[in-house]
């Protein structure tokens, strides 16, 4: 089989690999940086790498959880995280239906927000988690804590589908604010769990939508299974300091590719409203990344 337009075997197994490494080590799923490596990178259409992501993030949240369980089950919180997947579930609808309806520049300029919003919390510029205290007492409790779980999961499920993420970005601060007495390598164990059926729905929402490419995904896939049990293998012997810092300032700068993109994007648009109608015709059928007709 010939490499793929998108990016050789070779290149995007590294990617896979990267990807997993982060879901492992942070609880983030992987996707936010499969997203801005397709799309800015590799030259994915924003759209098709959204949803080609989730199948990655399902794999490397699912080595990851498993993995977990072998090293360090005690940092799994089952029931917290079943009250997140089922807020989840309800946002990745949600979160399909922006994405149908959402421009691709719209989109770009979000995802480019989301990166950078991840890359200061990384750095600890934005550090949203106190240290964690055995001795301070949870802010909610009962049905309100239930429901904050929730709703922490509907908005991770809607920042996973429309970014192509597991939504751990949001879920691994917001749990250390519901639980103080959490470590960190609580909340992102439980966020690994949350993001396998939060990305299972989004996947089946963006294959009706037509946004997943399987030969992609067949080449990211194997690496980022790797990466994912490297990943949870690191954060439970290693500090993660320094790979924080690496991540965030890759996610910096994935954030300026995309935006770059775009905007290069609309300007070959406009240039595209001064061509001749059939023209203009040929170009829309291959915009997005669809094949050429036979």
């Amino acid at each position: 089989m010939s490499a793929s337009p998108h990016g050789s075997p070779a290149v995007l197994l590294a990617v896979g690999a990267l990807a997993g490494l982060a879901a492992g080590l942070l609880g983030i799923g992987g996707g936010l940086l499969v997203v801005p490596i397709l799309g800015a990178w590799l030259a994915v259409p924003l759209k098709r790498a959204v949803g080609t992501s989730l199948l990655t993030v399902l794999a490397t949240s699912t080595v990851s959880v498993v993995t977990e369980s072998a090293v360090a089950p005690e940092n799994l919180r089952w029931l917290e995280a079943l009250s997140l997947a089922a807020g989840a579930t309800l946002g990745a609808v949600l979160g399909a239906k922006v994405v149908a309806r959402t421009p691709p520049r719209t989109l770009a300029r979000l995802m480019a927000i989301v990166l950078v919003v991840a890359a200061l919390r990384m750095a600890g510029l934005l550090d949203l988690r106190a240290d964690a205290d055995p001795s301070r007492a949870e802010p909610l409790h009962g049905l309100a804590l239930v429901a904050a779980h929730g709703l922490t999961g509907v908005g991770a499920g809607l920042v996973a589908t429309m970014f192509g993420v597991g939504g751990g970005i949001l879920a691994v601060p917001l749990l250390a604010l519901l639980h103080p007495g959490w470590a960190f390598q609580a909340c992102r164990a439980t966020s690994l769990v949350m993001i396998i059926p939060t990305s299972i729905a989004g996947i089946v929402l963006h294959l009706r939508l037509e946004h997943v490419d399987l030969r992609i995904a067949r080449r990211l896939v194997p690496g980022s299974i790797v990466g994912a049990v490297g990943g949870v293998l690191l954060a439970n012997a290693l500090p993660g300091r320094p790979l924080e810092l690496l991540f965030a300032a890759l996610l910096v700068v994935s954030a300026v590719q995309l935006l770059r993109k775009s905007e290069r994007a609309v300007t070959s648009g406009a240039a595209m409203d001064k061509m001749p109608a059939s023209e203009t015709r040929r170009d829309s059928r291959l915009d997005g990344g669809d094949r050429p007709e036979p």
